[in-house]
């Protein structure tokens, strides 16, 4: 996005309201999946967390592909909405261990990434503006090739 477009008031809004939807349905798929290791039935967790059964059953059948680990996209998320400081996600993200091996095959259909696989979060986030680009370019130079391990 151009910083032109970025300035205005409405898609600053935007974006704002689709980070808070992001992080939520992060939250909410990280509660489906607690809740059903505490023992409720599919149907339970369905009228805790607004949802239909059958949807509650899909999000279960994808148990390995979440994570309970904050991933890059999430910490950037949280920056977005307010909830730490650049310098505080900055000194977080520069803090993991950032890979560039491609999305799992099972990831790719769930719109998910590896967990080693981190760098096209960041790449994702800086088209989507939510990092400058100095931020993205600091970030970058913490990237490791997987094959190889060099940067």
């Amino acid at each position: 996005m151009t910083p032109e477009l970025l300035a205005l008031p409405a898609v600053q809004r935007a974006l704002l309201s689709r980070s808070q939807r992001e992080l939520a349905d992060l939250h909410l798929r990280r509660d489906i999946l607690r809740l059903d290791d505490e023992g409720l039935s599919q149907r339970t967790i369905a009228e805790l967390v607004g949802l239909s059964q059958p949807e509650v059953s899909r999000r279960l059948k994808r148990r390995r592909l979440a994570s309970f680990e904050e991933s890059p996209r999430e910490i950037i998320l949280h920056r977005a909405v307010g909830d730490c400081t650049s310098e505080q996600m900055m000194q977080r993200l520069l803090a993991m261990r950032m890979t560039s091996s491609p999305p799992s095959a099972d990831a790719a259909h769930d719109g998910a990434v590896s967990s080693s696989g981190n760098a096209a979060q960041l790449g994702q986030a800086f088209l989507d503006g939510l990092l400058t680009e100095k931020e993205y370019d600091q970030l970058r130079g913490q990237v490791k090739t997987v094959a190889t391990g060099h940067s």
